[in-house]
């Protein structure tokens, strides 16, 4: 099978992450303003008691499964045999992780008021070892998840405005969430059937995978601890205004993070690929200008989301979630911080097996994480539990970087971090002195992010940037040879 273009795959996993961006731009707005933070907190709180369950189905598996199934998609018979082992673990899995669920559901009388919506979103836990994730990314197709994603929230966006009408409507607001997330693994499965022929007779050898998988599943635990679980902890020593305001905030900062995953979820496949051929100085080279490409994205998204911030959660919750400014500023330098450990722990660390070292990051950031939370949140809410994930974020980080300086580290990586930096304190300064003459919220966010862009743009050329340098000469070539092509017609 043909390896797929590195650009392509990142232009539809990057695609897929725009999308993931556009359509919570517009169906959280729409509910935050119905439901409330109240209702917002509730139903928040719900999903993520579900998402522990989920953690439980998925052991850890899409990681792992698509490193190693990267590495077998040109032998049909081995793939219908990994396909088939791995399937079956997560099956048994996801039964284990449903007897556990309703052991909780009926045993803890603080769940009794989110009962309804703990049984909406326990679909996850049943449909998700249908998502086979891996496969795909595997097999690199991710044009085929940009159109199923595409499909399915369109779906859910229709549901979201036929059905919920007011504050009441928290149940259909679970649906919804449902349809956007799980609706497209029915049809996951049966794509598969293009990818897997499940009719290859093979004796399947499931305990080979058990140890790394169970590496992989000590890594989605402890990183739900600092994920998933603030929004616990905020319910259970806070209340449900204080979960709406975190929620609020951490939903901006994830959509803008879930860009960069979208640019490291193309390098496992290839990193793996490239590690199976002893490929090191290829693996090196991709790996630093991924960074280099990261530092120089998310570090000037992190001053205009922080110059911005107080319009943005207008516009994005309304009046009601003005409080979540000072939580969403103390929480966005995770943008750089998530943005380059999604290259290091995620991609890099599992791709030459040496996910025990993320483990240990993340076991570092789940323990400063819930230290802080038990300090922090009793006395600041929602703004003490983005203290914690900071500095949980921070030490994950730090501790990937030392352990893969060699790789991850040269003096190009450290010239673009200074100039990046540079560029976007000049442009916060220059925003920050026009945004005084614009009033209007909507247009103060268009016009600025504009502006941002171009003087971010003018900046980088100026410093003659290389990684800016080469993206224009590809460009400038790319319409080059559409003309010519034109002219030759």
């Amino acid at each position: 099978m043909a390896d797929k273009s590195l650009i392509k795959n990142a232009f539809y996993s990057f695609m897929k992450a725009f999308l993931t961006l556009f359509f919570p731009l517009i169906s959280f707005p729409y509910a935050s303003r119905i439901l409330l933070p109240e209702g917002i907190g509730k139903v928040n709180f719900a999903l993520t008691f579900v998402t522990y369950f989920t953690i439980i189905s998925n052991l850890g598996i899409t990681t792992y499964a698509t490193r190693e199934c990267s590495k077998l998609k040109n032998n049909p018979i081995q793939v219908a045999k990994f396909s088939k082992e791995i399937l079956s673990i997560h099956i048994t899995s996801t039964c284990i992780s449903i007897i556990l669920f309703f052991i909780a559901f009926f045993s803890l009388k603080s769940l009794i008021p989110y009962r309804t919506l703990l049984l909406i979103f326990s679909t996850h836990i049943v449909l998700n070892f249908m998502g086979m994730d891996w496969l795909y990314y595997a097999f690199e197709e991710f044009k085929y998840i940009t159109l199923r994603s595409f499909i399915f929230q369109s779906i859910a966006l229709i549901y979201l405005f036929i059905f919920v009408k007011e504050k009441n409507d928290i149940n259909h607001y679970a649906v919804f969430g449902i349809i956007s997330s799980s609706g497209s693994y029915i049809c996951n499965f049966i794509y598969s059937r293009k990818l897997i022929n499940y009719r290859i007779k093979v004796n399947l050898e499931i305990k080979k995978h058990i140890p790394f998988i169970f590496t992989f599943f000590g890594m989605s635990v402890v990183t739900s601890i600092y994920s998933v679980f603030d929004t616990t902890m905020l319910g259970f020593l806070s209340d449900d205004y204080q979960v709406g305001l975190y929620s609020a905030s951490l939903k901006i900062t994830k959509l803008t993070i879930g860009l960069f995953s979208a640019i490291s979820a193309v390098l496992l496949p290839r990193l793996s690929i490239l590690i199976k051929n002893n490929q090191l100085n290829e693996f090196s080279t991709l790996i630093k200008k991924t960074l280099q490409i990261i530092l120089l994205i998310s570090i000037p998204i992190y001053f205009g989301l922080k110059l911005l911030s107080k319009p943005i959660i207008l516009i994005f919750s309304g009046n009601n979630y003005i409080e979540a400014v000072p939580v969403m500023n103390t929480m966005l330098p995770i943008i750089i911080f998530m943005s380059v450990s999604s290259i290091l722990g995620t991609q890099v660390l599992p791709a030459i097996s040496k996910e025990k070292i993320a483990l240990v990051s993340y076991i570092f950031g789940s323990v400063i994480n819930i230290s802080l939370n038990f300090i922090f949140i009793p006395k600041l809410g929602a703004i003490g539990a983005a203290i914690g994930t900071f500095f949980a974020e921070f030490i994950i980080m730090l501790v990937q970087f030392i352990y893969l300086h060699k790789f991850s580290f040269n003096k190009e990586i450290f010239i673009t971090l200074i100039q990046s930096l540079f560029a976007s304190s000049i442009m916060y300064i220059i925003l920050l002195f026009i945004s005084n003459f614009i009033h209007n919220i909507l247009l103060n966010i268009i016009i600025l992010t504009l502006l941002g862009i171009i003087i971010y743009s003018i900046l980088l050329f100026l410093l003659k940037n290389k990684i800016y340098n080469e993206t224009i000469n590809i460009l400038k070539q790319k319409i080059r040879n559409r003309l010519w092509k034109k002219s030759d017609i």
